[in-house]
């Protein structure tokens, strides 16, 4: 059983899992508006009536016709638009598989890895896919061969092996196993310098965390002002993560600056940014 910290209340999600921790007063704000029930008195553990992740969907416009893209059962192509890696949790029927987009704009065949019935009820994946500007977007298959094609006529391989290639990476990367580079052609373009460097395994502290990207679905404009966390009741757990482990890691940061939202939330992590380097 989760224990609270001081006088910091664990906020549990919907599977009990700890979303974050938060002020007695506010975990009684959230029993009392029934966003969230008593899960225990002692110690005073709430849990969120609703997943977050739905909150927020309910207040986008949505942008991709998904009822249509996903009526047939078809391959799922990705491209990561965002300058840090993404994380992914896909469920279905008792089971989870967590996904790892590395940095770059290599696309990523999804069925790949999970299938195609976690994808399609996938909220992660929405969201991520409807935010402006979006994290990923979807390509068709047309478009996964074409940026393949181009990788492989510019190393001068088959389509076959930068295809097979990328996805030794991408599996190499979820089993968490050392990927080893060739040895970099002098020869090489610098756009082909460029693209070697997009392949590098991802650093750890480029890594975000799901609290942290929870918190931020709890802010912006995209959510209705009588539901959006205030600054200062975010500010304070931010900092409350920071202390914990190893802390925040630079990826947080990052995402924190531009995701943010509130002035003081970019402020404090331009600061610690600073002070890191």
């Amino acid at each position: 059983m989760p224990r609270t910290t001081g006088s910091r209340v664990p906020v549990l999600g919907t599977h009990d899992e700890i979303l974050s921790y938060t002020h007695p007063a506010r975990a009684r704000k959230l029993v009392k508006t029934g966003k969230a029930v008593v899960f225990s008195r002692e110690p005073f553990i709430v849990k969120l009536a609703r997943d977050p992740r739905e909150v927020q969907m309910s207040n986008q416009n949505i942008i991709t016709n998904f009822t249509e893209y996903f009526r047939k059962e078809r391959d799922v192509f990705v491209q990561n638009r965002s300058n840090t890696q993404v994380s992914m949790q896909f469920e279905a029927e008792g089971r989870s598989e967590s996904v790892l987009i590395p940095r770059g704009k290599k696309p990523l065949n999804l069925t790949q890895l999970v299938s195609f019935k976690m994808i399609k009820e996938s909220l992660d994946l929405r969201k991520l896919v409807n935010r402006r500007p979006p994290v990923l977007v979807l390509l068709s298959e047309e478009q996964y061969i074409e940026h393949y094609q181009k990788l492989a006529d510019s190393n001068g391989i088959t389509l076959e092996e930068a295809m097979d290639n990328a996805h030794q990476y991408q599996s190499d990367l979820q089993n968490k196993r050392a990927f080893t580079k060739p040895v970099a052609d002098s020869r090489k373009t610098l756009d082909q310098e460029a693209e070697t460097r997009a392949d590098e395994p991802p650093d750890p502290q480029d890594k975000v965390s799901p609290r942290v990207t929870g918190l931020c679905a709890n802010v912006g404009d995209d959510v209705a002002e009588k539901d959006r966390m205030k600054a200062g009741a975010m500010l304070e757990e931010i900092k409350e993560l920071n202390t914990y482990d190893k802390g925040l890691t630079r990826g947080d940061l990052e995402f924190l600056l531009g995701r943010g939202y509130y002035a003081s939330v970019k402020k404090w992590a331009t600061g610690e940014l600073e002070r890191r380097s």
